[in-house]
C-alpha cells in the first residue's frame, strides 16, 4: 500500500501554502517554521492510519517519513533537540528501511522547475536551500543502518530493481 503525503486536512493546507493560495509566517524563516509544524501535524494526522495497515500485515510505502524528512527540513528552523523530541514521540513508527534518492543539487533544481512545484522556501533560496537539504539527508543516512542511499539519476527501472533487491536482502519481501 502506498501513501502520498498531504492527503488529510492538514496536508491540504500545506498544499494551499505551496500553491500560493495561503500565506503563513511573516518572512522566509517564519514561513519555514510554520511549514515545519504543519508537516509534523500532517504526519501525526496520517500515522494512525499507517499503523492500522501495518498492524494488519500490509506493507506501507511512504514518499516521506516524518523522522527522516523532519531531520532534513525542520533543521532550517528548529534545534536538533526540538526535532529529536518530536521524532521520538511514540506515534511515529520507525520505518523498516528508508531509501534516499540522492541527486546532484542542479538536477534536483531542474526537476523542481520542470514539474512546476511551488514552495515558498525553494523560490526564495533555491540552490543554497536545496544544497543544505541534500547535505542533511546524506548526513542522516550516514548515521543510520536502516537507510539506503540510491543514485537518483539512474533510470526508474534500475531504481525499482535496487529497491526490490534491498527489500529482499532485509527480508521485507520474499
Amino acid at each position: 500500500m502506498a501513501f502520498p503525503s498531504h492527503d488529510g486536512e492538514v496536508g491540504k493546507l500545506i498544499r494551499r501554502v505551496f500553491s500560493g493560495d495561503v500565506q503563513v509566517g511573516g518572512g522566509i524563516r517564519s514561513t519555514a517554521s510554520v511549514l515545519g509544524y504543519l508537516m509534523v501535524a500532517d504526519a501525526v494526522d496520517i500515522e494512525p492510519m499507517l499503523l492500522g495497515h501495518i498492524a494488519d500485515g500490509t506493507s506501507v510505502l511512504c514518499d516521506r517519513h516524518a523522522t527522516v524528512s523532519g531531520w532534513a527540513y525542520q533543521r532550517e528552523c528548529w534545534s536538533t533537540d526540538q526535532i529529536l523530541a518530536i521524532q521520538q514521540r511514540e506515534q511515529f513508527h520507525r520505518a523498516t528501511v528508508t531509501f534516499i534518492l540522492d541527486v546532484p543539487v542542479v538536477v534536483a533544481m531542474e526537476r523542481i522547475n520542470l514539474r512546476g512545484s511551488r514552495n515558498p522556501i525553494y523560490e526564495m533560496e533555491g540552490i543554497p536551500y536545496v544544497s543544505r537539504l541534500r547535505a542533511r539527508y546524506v548526513a542522516y543516512a550516514a548515521m543510520h543502518d536502516d537507510v539506503v542511499v540510491l543514485d537518483g539519476t539512474r533510470p526508474i527501472d534500475q531504481l525499482i530493481a535496487q529497491v526490490h533487491s534491498h527489500l529482499k536482502q532485509r527480508k521485507v519481501l520474499v
